[in-house]
């Protein structure tokens, strides 16, 4: 149970279901969902698919449902929030994908999905103008699920030998930290950025490892990340640059 504001400001009690995905490159990953679609989510196995958006703006994970062609045997994988809207509307028109509007691609509320149309030769979104207040309602409802995930117990005990994410621009593991160009996600576990281009997210400035996509997150995060932070000397051109 948790207290968000309506579109009126007022306080409300919500319920939502939180559903564990396994990890992605040693973090935790989750999707929140609405109250009414967690007996839909128990029929099936879900599952964190990490993918390099097509259209530039960076890599994110989707929650997602590997099913098995009757016809075939073959087996595929379906979005589960493209698998929510046909729960809740029957189909998703050959023109539109459903997106996430908060940006969060884990946040499953059906109150955060909307139907986008797309460029039908490219298949990528076609953007569409909002207004600035728009703009803040939408990033303003990340915070739901940044609470509930804040929430969870497991956070506390985040295990230390868990691997940061460090990736190539095509969504592959990197195995040498020091002598390649990796891209990070940020480690607080409630956040979901990962970097848009090399470099973006800061160290910390005492072990210079983990790295955050802003000081809000290093210091929501200061508690578990106190447990593993040690003093460390870095190469200079990874210590010049760290959240302080």
């Amino acid at each position: 149970m948790l207290e968000n504001r309506n579109e009126r400001g007022a306080a409300v009690a919500v319920k939502l279901g939180v559903v564990y995905l396994g990890t992605v490159y040693g973090k935790p990953k989750y999707t929140l969902l609405d109250e009414a679609d967690i007996d839909f989510a128990r029929k099936h196995v879900l599952e964190a698919k990490l993918e390099i958006d097509r259209d530039g703006s960076g890599s994110c994970v989707y929650a997602v449902v590997k099913a098995t062609d009757e016809g075939t045997g073959d087996t595929f994988t379906q979005y589960f929030h493209d698998m929510l809207w046909k729960n809740h509307f029957r189909s998703i028109p050959n023109e539109c994908i459903v997106a996430h509007k908060n940006g969060i691609s884990v946040d499953n509320r059906l109150s955060n999905l909307e139907l986008q149309e797309i460029d039908m030769v490219t298949r990528l979104p076609t953007k569409k103008p909002l207004s600035q207040e728009e703009i803040d309602r939408r990033k303003n409802s990340g915070d739901l699920y940044r609470l509930a995930l804040s929430r969870l117990p497991s956070f506390v005990e985040y295990p230390s030998s868990h691997r940061q994410a460090c990736m190539d621009a095509n969504g592959m593991e990197v195995g040498e930290v020091f002598h390649t160009f990796p891209f990070y996600e940020c480690r607080n576990p409630s956040c979901c950025k990962i970097e848009g281009m090399q470099g973006e997210f800061e160290a910390c400035s005492k072990c210079g490892v983990q790295r955050y996509c802003s000081s809000a997150c290093l210091e929501q995060d200061s508690k578990r990340h106190s447990r593993v932070c040690k003093e460390r000397s870095l190469p200079p051109e990874l210590g010049a640059s760290a959240f302080r």
